[in-house]
């Protein structure tokens, strides 16, 4: 399942990061570039690939877990959606981890270089409210 978790990383971690729009929650399988195109569904197939297969094998070798069909099929779904979750959660670390590395430079420019906090909003007038 770690495989898996990792091969989702390698397919979410660019969805996100290097194209736009940006994508979080849908990954991006289709690029201009033919090669990176054929990498990243080739990636994507064998996450789901590694997740199950991951997912298969604790399942049937958990001495916790009880040996019904049903109860297996759900704890394998479960560890499935399990490391699709944890590759997500990995990346919004790295989201907030990069948004608070902007935040510093941001206010380390405003603090020492005399910048504007906010520059997109400098220009907005105020709303004139006479009727």
């Amino acid at each position: 399942m770690g495989l898996g978790c990792a091969a989702f990383l390698t397919v979410f971690f660019p969805s996100y990061f290097e194209s736009r729009p940006r994508r979080f929650w849908i990954a991006r399988l289709t690029y201009d570039d033919k090669d990176d195109q054929s990498f990243f569904r080739f990636m994507w197939i064998m996450a789901w690939i590694f997740t199950l297969l991951g997912s298969l094998v604790t399942t049937c070798t958990n001495p916790h877990i009880q040996y019904d069909f049903w109860w297996g099929f759900v704890q394998t779904l479960w560890g499935v959606i399990l490391s699709w979750l944890m590759a997500k959660a990995i990346i919004a670390f790295l989201i907030l981890i990069w948004h608070i590395g902007f935040g510093f430079i941001r206010l380390k420019q405003w603090v020492f270089n005399n910048k504007s906090l906010f520059g997109k909003y400098q220009n907005l007038k105020p709303l004139n409210h006479e009727h």
